[in-house]
């Protein structure tokens, strides 16, 4: 069980609402203050999280804006919490960042990232009064008047609500384990009048495997699909990922953000930032007596570097087809021959598809194409 963050005695300055603010602090009347400005504003990129579009934001800022309002107002509209949220696409996409973001943007008390790990234990039933626990926070929060608290509990949801176990004996232990933490969950979402401030994110790559007694409205019912961005989602990843290198001069003159969105076509967010990191690695490779020294200097990250890291760090280093189904049709086939000089390229542009070759062996190369239906 992982709290990623808690507040602490030091005060945030937040320069969204142009004063100081911390959570267990701040008057109810300035965190909720925050919390709407913040939320209408919604600026992801500010917290790191770029690429995310414009359904997908508007859908967030609808599910969090209760949690802005003043509690007598939200009953005299009779206006309901939602009680968890579920972000579900494939992997790189960025729903742990876009989890993270939630915290900050609501200026949640604490942030906690559960796995199946972290509940695991060798007591039969010890695993759901662990989970029973997450919600405990927010309940003494209540209790005690603190209404402006919010705990943001993050599930990895893969191997904790999965509905799939039963129908193998080998694991019938970490079935019954899987089934009882599920109805915990499900008690505890269902009892909100006494956990309304807690709010619960769920994570996964495969929304189809997780238990839809889970989904319903009610309890994850809020189901925001985070996908592999666009080109207007790639230049905000790139963006907010270069901008340090761009601040200090480390970017050479024809180092072009917009030449590198197109190159990256089908590339997760994930991709993306794995790009510029190999730029900045080849760079430093090609230039061993500024690592020795220790002394960067400036413009010395040219675009040969990203296009490099581009050619070698590709979008779909391991073909699978779960890997890519969030990204429409994708299909890995093997050639004896560069499967280029067997395909016309107009082909690929023809059906929008992302194209990435591996050499395997001798002559032999496994080839990945991914249909993409935006861009």
């Amino acid at each position: 069980m992982q709290l990623v963050a808690e507040a602490s005695d030091d005060d945030d300055d937040d320069s969204e609402t142009g004063f100081k603010l911390h959570a267990s602090s701040a008057s109810s009347e300035d965190m909720f203050f925050a919390r709407r400005a913040s939320i209408l504003d919604f600026d992801l990129q500010r917290h790191g999280v770029g690429g995310l579009g414009s359904k997908s934001k508007r859908q967030l800022q609808r599910a969090l804006l209760s949690r802005s309002l003043y509690e007598g107002s939200r009953q005299k509209l009779g206006m309901q919490h939602e009680r968890g949220l579920l972000l579900y696409g494939a992997p790189g996409c960025g729903k742990s960042l876009i989890a993270g973001a939630i915290g900050k943007l609501l200026h949640a008390t604490s942030v906690q990232y559960i796995t199946a790990a972290d509940l695991d234990s060798k007591w039969f039933g010890e695993n759901g009064q662990r989970v029973k626990a997450l919600f405990h926070p927010g309940s003494e929060s209540k209790k005690v008047g603190r209404l402006a608290d919010l705990r943001l509990v993050v599930v990895e949801l893969d191997g904790l609500a999965g509905h799939d176990r039963a129908d193998r004996p080998e694991i019938s232990r970490q079935a019954d384990e899987s089934a009882l933490n599920l109805n915990v969950l499900l008690a505890s979402l269902d009892d909100f009048e006494e956990q309304d401030q807690t709010l619960v994110v769920g994570l996964t790559s495969r929304k189809d495997k997780i238990d839809p007694a889970l989904l319903r409205p009610g309890r994850l019912g809020v189901h925001i699909e985070v996908t592999v961005p666009d080109a207007a989602g790639r230049l905000e990843i790139l963006k907010i990922h270069t901008a340090t290198l761009f601040s200090n001069n480390f970017l050479a003159p024809d180092v072009s953000l917009e030449s590198l969105v197109q190159n990256t076509h089908g590339f997760s967010g994930a991709d993306v930032a794995q790009v510029v990191s190999g730029a900045i690695a080849l760079s430093l490779l090609d230039a061993p007596d500024f690592v020795r020294s220790g002394d960067v200097p400036v413009h010395f990250i040219g675009q040969a570097s990203f296009d490099q890291a581009v050619a070698e760090l590709g979008p779909c280093q391991e073909p699978h087809k779960d890997a890519y189904k969030y990204s429409g049709l994708s299909q890995g086939f093997t050639f004896t021959s560069d499967p280029k000089a067997s395909f016309p390229i107009s082909i690929f542009k023809l059906c929008k598809a992302v194209y990435h070759m591996q050499r395997q062996s001798g002559n032999s190369y496994v080839a990945c194409f991914r249909f993409m239906t935006d861009d």
